[in-house]
């Protein structure tokens, strides 16, 4: 959408560049592309501390999961897991970690070495996490709580995400 904006004012027909000279017109075209990278770099940065969180966060509860799979090391119950196919934590602590840790970590240090495609694996890290809440949010009603914030986490990586595909054609 912004890029579609930078090239329209770029060619001759367009209002802002009636009656101007080439030197106006260029002055308004780094403007523009000034701002279009500020709001890229900006972005990045909001992804990267998101999928850092969701990183650290998946790392740490799928391992605490896998060392203590009957009370998670939080003594937490197993009475979650009496309506789900799990009798302990280690399984779910395995695809926590593998799933959604590996994906986030994976799109975290491809956006921070900005490699081609970094957008969408960090797509992909927000839709693994996006999966994972929707999921536990279905098998343990009770646990809503904690799993909204991880929710609206993952949509503000999969919104940031869509948001810098849009920016990054320059």
């Amino acid at each position: 959408m912004l890029i579609f904006q930078a090239r329209y004012l770029q060619s001759p027909t367009s209002p802002m560049t009636l009656g101007k000279d080439r030197n106006e017109i260029g002055h308004i075209e780094f403007a523009i592309f000034t701002l279009i990278c500020e709001q890229f770099n900006y972005m990045r940065t909001i992804l990267i501390g998101l999928l850092l969180f969701s990183t650290i966060s998946s790392v740490v509860f799928g391992l605490m999961m896998i060392l203590h799979p009957l009370n998670m090391g939080m003594n937490l119950s197993l009475h979650y897991l009496n309506d789900t196919p799990f009798r302990s934590y280690f399984f779910p602590g395995i695809l926590l970690l593998t799933l959604v840790g590996s994906s986030s970590f994976y799109g975290l240090v491809q956006l921070w070495r900005n490699r081609p495609n970094c957008i969408r694996y960090s797509f992909v890290a927000g839709i693994c996490l996006s999966l994972w809440i929707m999921m536990q949010m279905l098998l343990i009603p009770n646990a809503a709580g904690i799993s909204g914030l991880y929710l609206l986490i993952a949509l503000f990586i999969l919104l940031s995400s869509a948001q810098l595909r849009d920016i990054e054609v320059l």
